[in-house]
């Protein structure tokens, strides 16, 4: 696990580096980290030691911090985002003036996501995302998914939920259930409970394998996947019309859309660009579009 860190935080700091010279010649842009579910401003302490050392300014943002990061929806935490960004760049305009850099761990990709997409005045130059579930996860009952699922079962379900809504110590307590009968329940749950749906991330990145009425209740009750990823069946709705209309090119237009990734996933933006993990045990460059370099990296 210590070696993987320690890949990250060094890929991290070199994609960092090699897209300011890009962006600014000899400067170095500013760095915002996100910190992923449960986390908190402290979570990349080596990537801000490495950074600042050079000279970089490096600010980690804790506008909701631990508890907050998973019990409040991923639309909101987009939000207060964008609100804390802009405070702290309106305090020192000439800092970043020539733009920054989105550095983001695990969840904290996915509302690093959200907000280039959301803020029409950011100046991103790049989104650098550790670990992101940027198009969400399942726990399913296949071998490779046997330790997330062990963390969500037994320490992250039972911190993001009250038993009431969710008794993943009953689920944890029985093996029995671990191939099939959790995923089917929590499944029905993140599908049918819109006030989950409302005030819990880790509801909001949960994304099983559905269709039927199953998949249209989902894509009517998440606020956050079916936005972000063009899916909403509008109507009537003029607003979210014209939003899927806009599918917020922002995103696209960054300079590099950098991913390190610990086990696979499929990311795809508004203007439904396709983003794959490579199932290799390998750092490689996989350009999926001239504009868009991504770097892939999975055990």
């Amino acid at each position: 696990m210590s070696s993987i860190r320690a890949l990250l935080l060094v890929a991290a700091t070199a994609v960092i580096g090699s897209t300011a010279t890009e962006a600014a010649e000899s400067s170095k842009l500013p760095v915002f980290f996100f910190h992923g579910a449960t986390g908190n401003k402290t979570n990349a302490a080596v990537i801000e030691a490495n950074l600042t050392a050079e000279g970089r300014t490096y600010v980690a943002l804790d506008f909701c911090q631990k508890a907050c990061s998973v019990r409040t929806a991923l639309p909101d935490q987009v939000q207060m985002a964008i609100k804390q960004l802009r405070e702290i760049i309106s305090k020192d305009t000439t800092t970043y003036a020539n733009g920054y850099h989105f550095l983001a761990h695990s969840q904290g990709g996915s509302v690093a996501r959200g907000v280039v997409e959301e803020m029409d005045d950011h100046n991103v130059h790049s989104l650098i995302s550790l670990a992101g579930d940027g198009n969400g996860n399942y726990y399913g009952p296949q071998a490779s998914e046997a330790m997330p699922l062990q963390i969500m079962l037994q320490a992250l379900g039972p911190y993001a939920f009250d038993a009431t809504d969710f008794n993943f110590t009953k689920y944890a307590a029985d093996p029995t259930t671990w191939k099939g009968k959790f995923q089917r329940d929590f499944t029905e749950l993140v599908t049918t409970n819109e006030n989950l749906q409302a005030k819990n991330s880790i509801v909001n990145s949960f994304l099983p394998p559905l269709e039927g009425p199953a998949l249209e209740n989902w894509l009517k009750i998440n606020p956050f996947l079916p936005k972000v990823n063009n899916l909403e069946n509008c109507g009537a709705d003029a607003v979210c019309t014209a939003e899927q209309a806009d599918a917020r090119p922002t995103l696209s237009s960054l300079k590099p859309l950098t991913s390190l990734c610990h086990r696979k996933m499929i990311f795809s933006h508004r203007g439904k660009l396709p983003f794959l993990a490579s199932t290799r045990r390998s750092l490689r460059l996989v350009r999926l579009r001239p504009s868009l370099p991504t770097l892939l990296w999975s055990t």
